[in-house]
């Protein structure tokens, strides 16, 4: 089971390395450390060159830094070095640069070639060594276009001037024709009524009060 696992972990880890292996801008080609006799030791002063090629037309740094982190598999104080571009052939060129060695068998640490970041693995006999893309510098995203928008612009229409209200005729005084002026006139037609049948009534009976004595 656990060598099934460990197998599938293999096979996913190379499908990434091709992956981000097609993605990179500036790719290395090759790598790899002399010494100047040939032969590793301490103190000694060796060179480490690298070959670059452009991928997508990006023109190739003038310089690479290279940061070994690792002596013969252990840990170490981080080492910068300056590779400078040499030969240019094509969209191929070569770097090189040179530090004092510490260590016997081979050197890790870091590549930076235009914002592309690698992981790198040198023996110090001579031989090839392993080279990983880690990063990559992101790409510049270009502004979005301007956009003119056009918006319609109407002439502002000349206003009507309002319409006079009709001139309405000055309602009469006493409208008759009105219901509640009919009402009032009908109850001060009853009132005069009333009030004349109670004038006429006394005065008939003080008549009949004067003809009475008249008669004793």
């Amino acid at each position: 089971m656990w060598r099934l696992i460990a197998l599938a972990t293999l096979l996913f880890s190379a499908m990434l390395g091709s992956a981000a292996e097609a993605k990179c801008r500036t790719c290395v080609e090759s790598i790899s450390a002399h010494t100047s006799d040939g032969t590793a030791g301490w103190g000694k002063q060796i060179t480490l060159r690298l070959a670059a090629r452009s991928t997508d037309g990006l023109a190739l740094p003038a310089n690479v830094t290279a940061i070994v982190m690792q002596v013969d598999g252990d840990r170490s104080k981080c080492i910068t070095v300056a590779l400078y571009k040499g030969d240019v052939s094509g969209d191929v060129a070569t770097y090189a640069g040179t530090f004092t060695a510490y260590g016997q068998t081979v050197h890790s640490g870091r590549l930076d070639i235009a914002g592309d970041v690698f992981d790198f693995t040198v023996p110090l006999s001579g031989a090839p060594g392993m080279v990983t893309l880690v990063g990559v510098a992101p790409q510049p995203t270009a502004a979005p276009a301007p956009r003119t928008i056009v918006v319609p612009v109407t002439a502002p229409q000349a206003e009507e001037p309002a319409a006079a209200a009709p001139a309405t005729a000055a309602a009469p005084l006493f409208d008759l024709s009105a219901p509640d002026r009919q009402g009032m006139l009908l109850a001060f037609a009853v009132i005069v009524f009333i009030g004349a049948s109670v004038f006429v009534e006394r005065r008939q009976a003080k008549v009949r009060r004067g003809a009475g004595s008249a008669e004793a």
